[in-house]
């Protein structure tokens, strides 16, 4: 079992530093939360959202003002996420202990 739980830990780590990689990507553009939709500049709006709709086709309109609020709550959940993994992996490698001996 020890190698397929070091697999494991691998493919966890290796998610959570692109989950790491987009809280920094994050940070660079956070200051724009704040700003009205209208004070927004172009491209954010038209070519970022034009690539985020065509990779997700929506069939309705994203909510400026509801992506806000959920977008200021990502670098928490973000920590969070990297918390209770960290515990879950440590519990996965007491649990493996355990069954060795």
């Amino acid at each position: 079992m020890k190698y397929d739980l070091e697999l494991l830990k691998a493919d966890i780590l290796d998610e959570l530093t692109k989950i790491e990689e987009l809280v920094r990507d994050f940070r660079s553009v956070e200051s724009k939360l704040g700003l009205p939709q209208e004070d927004v500049p172009f491209y954010d709006r038209a070519a970022r959202g034009f690539r985020h709709k065509f990779r997700h086709s929506y069939s309705f309109e994203l909510d400026w003002e509801k992506e806000r609020l959920l977008a200021e709550r990502f670098p928490d959940a973000a920590a969070l996420l990297r918390k209770r993994l960290d515990s879950f992996l440590m519990e996965l490698e007491q649990i493996d202990e355990y069954l060795e001996t």
